[in-house]
């Protein structure tokens, strides 16, 4: 097996990374050089929506697959299991498809800059406000996580403090998100996607060519890794069937259908066409990265199964299995380790530098815009930049909060599922229940939202962590260390004891113990688990003692908080009143036929889509009856560019007066 030595960065690969870092500011450079002319705030959001299909897509994949997704569903595979990045692979498709057939239609046809607009035209402000908050929120935290999976790849790899590791990445990011804009954030995720995909094809690879991937596929099955038919109805249980395909449904709606960054990158599109082609690549992007995770994952089990760095104290944290692999086995190449670990660093970048954007776009377009209303449009564009900044400099305090939340992957979902859980809720009582009411989606709204706030802080107080499947040291070389001399002061000795506890024992005698806690049948037993710096994790109350909710794994939080949200809310508004529907505009809602049918080609939904005004036209009536009254009104700040004018939104006529408009 490797050597037990802990590996780090040589002069080859901090060049690398500084490149990869480089090529990425300068990214910022060009667009801020290239659009000096005609930058305007439809430039900096959405890129005057003239992107084609390839840059958008790799831009997709790379937001959001960090190194939060790659990272931990590596570790996923090695410590539990193949069975969470495999189950994905269902989930992915299917929400895919609601995606592209209900969600991204009626977003790019609104021209909707922030996601939120949709629910004030659907409901009112106070929910659309609600919403706004939980998805500032979530976007802010989803940074920080992303922040802090990346400075763990530095640190573990190199002599990168934990602060400098921050004040590098949070710095490249915002220098080139608040020069460049969005078209800047686009190109520098194309670019950065690329790198993304070397850890996970290293890994692959390097197993292979030293076991061949056979015996890799053989390994992983022999010790559980493969043992993904698991159709336990048992909720608290960490990994299942169920939890994993029908959860992960609900848990990758969010990100793939209401994300505001996915569909602000949609709305860059310059057609519908478009915008759908770059939805299928994204899609099988998703495909690739979930199945390479999972090779990867089991590529590196090959290598370290029978000789464990994480219980031999090599890394501190889970997470840092992936760039510890890339460093242990490619140091001995100048520069490849370093560009396998800018990578995962890459990973980070795409998916703060897009958060950063779409913040600075929702402020801009609820907060702004709002308070100062005659605001020039040169002036907006020097406050959006401004507020990146701003945004990148809280980024950094929020990656410090973020460390302090354990393993990354539990976290993640525990976060999706009380934040963008139930408002993904809200946005399916919009869509998909005409008759739902304003005040059905806010009392869903809070108790979705008070619910999976109430289980997520139990879980974390209560909730014991995930069983781990048996590891071993029994494989590791016995090694002497000397560093260059024969002192017998400075040797050290890794032992093993029937592979489950190690430790290193110093010339003096002294003892360092480290154990790693057994999975016996289906739970931890007595065991506890000494890490680095021998933080000990807490012993937890006995199962019968503690709340079931408490226990529910957080695969299943973001459909526990959707379905209170629908149940909640359409109850309330059968209590108070069904919503008139007949007296909105019927693009608010789904066309079930046109979602079940491809073969249609006069539902209105295609009708409009077909029928779109171009950009310096006006826009037609809505039906031949005209029901309602569409209006087109142009920003001022556009209206002194040279850009071509942007199509309005369609706007809503109100219940109460079918000839009034409502503006978002």
């Amino acid at each position: 097996m490797d050597s037990p030595s802990q590996p780090k960065f040589s002069w080859a690969d901090y060049v690398v990374l500084g490149v990869v870092l480089a090529v990425s500011a300068v990214i910022g450079i060009f667009y801020a050089i290239r659009g000096r002319r005609k930058r305007t705030t439809n430039e900096f959001m959405v890129a005057s929506r003239q992107m084609g299909f390839f840059p958008v897509a790799l831009s997709l994949l790379a937001s959001l697959f960090t190194g939060i997704y790659i990272q931990g569903m590596v570790s996923e595979v090695y410590f539990r299991g193949a069975m969470a990045p495999f189950g994905a692979i269902i989930p992915i498709l299917v929400d895919g498809y609601i995606s592209g057939k209900i969600f991204l239609p009626t977003f790019y046809k609104l021209r909707l800059r922030s996601v939120y607009q949709y629910l004030e035209m659907r409901f009112n402000k106070i929910v659309r406000n609600c919403c706004l908050f939980i998805g500032y929120l979530f976007m802010i935290l989803h940074a920080g996580i992303a922040t802090f999976a990346a400075c763990l790849v530095l640190t573990t790899v190199s002599d990168m403090s934990f602060f400098v590791s921050v004040i590098v990445l949070s710095g490249v990011c915002t220098f080139y998100t608040a020069l460049g804009g969005i078209k800047a954030v686009v190109w520098a995720d194309a670019f950065q996607m690329i790198l993304m995909y070397s850890p996970l094809i290293g890994a692959v690879v390097y197993a292979s060519a030293k076991f061949g991937f056979p015996t890799v596929w053989d390994i992983g099955a022999e010790k559980g890794r493969l043992d993904i038919f698991n159709f336990s109805f048992d909720p608290t249980e960490y990994l299942s069937f169920w939890s994993v395909v029908v959860g992960g449904v609900f848990g990758w709606m969010p990100s793939l259908c209401i994300l505001q960054y996915q569909v602000q990158r949609y709305n860059t599109c310059r057609d519908m066409k478009t915008a759908h082609m770059a939805m299928g690549m994204f899609l099988f992007g998703c495909e690739v990265v979930a199945i390479l995770c999972t090779l990867a994952g089991l590529g590196v089990f090959a290598l370290y199964g029978d000789c464990d760095p994480f219980s031999r104290d090599l890394i501190v944290f889970r997470d840092e299995l992936l760039p510890y692999f890339a460093v242990a086995s490619f140091s001995h190449v100048p520069g490849l380790a370093g560009l396998l670990v800018s990578g995962l660093c890459s990973a980070a970048l795409s998916t703060v530098s897009s958060v950063i954007n779409s913040v600075v776009t929702l402020t801009g377009e609820h907060v702004i815009t709002k308070i100062w209303t005659e605001m020039p449009d040169s002036t907006y564009l020097v406050v959006t930049k401004l507020l990146a900044v701003f945004f990148g400099v809280l980024n950094i305090g929020m990656t410090y909060f973020m460390s302090s939340l354990g393993d990354i992957l539990p976290t993640l979902i525990g976060l999706i599922g009380i934040t963008s859980g139930p408002v993904m809720g809200v946005f399916i009582l919009g869509f998909m229940f005409p008759r739902c009411n304003s005040k059905g989606a806010l009392v869903g709204f809070f108790s979705g939202s008070s619910i999976g706030l109430w289980i997520f802080i139990g879980s974390l107080i209560f909730q014991k962590p995930p069983a781990d499947l048996p590891l071993s040291t029994a494989g590791c070389q016995v090694e002497l260390v000397t560093n260059g001399t024969t002192n017998s002061s400075d040797m050290y000795m890794t032992t093993s004891v029937d592979g489950l506890v190690t430790g290193t024992i110093e010339a003096t005698g002294n003892l360092l113990l480290n154990t790693q806690g057994v999975f016996m049948n289906g739970s931890f037993g007595n065991t506890s688990e000494i890490t680095g710096g021998f933080n000990t994790t807490a012993i937890t109350p006995d199962d019968e003692y503690v709340f079931v909710l408490y226990r529910i794994t957080r695969w299943w939080y973001p459909t526990i908080t959707m379905c209170t949200v629908i149940l909640v809310g359409l109850l309330t508004s059968l209590i108070t009143g069904f919503n008139d529907f007949k007296k909105m505009d019927d693009i608010l809602f789904v066309d079930w036929y046109s979602v079940f049918c491809w073969c249609r080609k006069n539902n209105q939904m295609e009708y409009e889509l077909e029928n779109e005004p171009a950009e310096n036209e006006p826009a037609k009536d809505e039906t031949e009856n005209e029901r309602k009254t569409w209006t087109v009104e142009t920003e001022a700040e556009e209206s002194v560019t040279s850009e071509p004018e942007e199509q309005q939104l369609p706007r809503v006529a109100s219940p109460s007066n079918s000839s009034m408009t409502t503006k978002v």
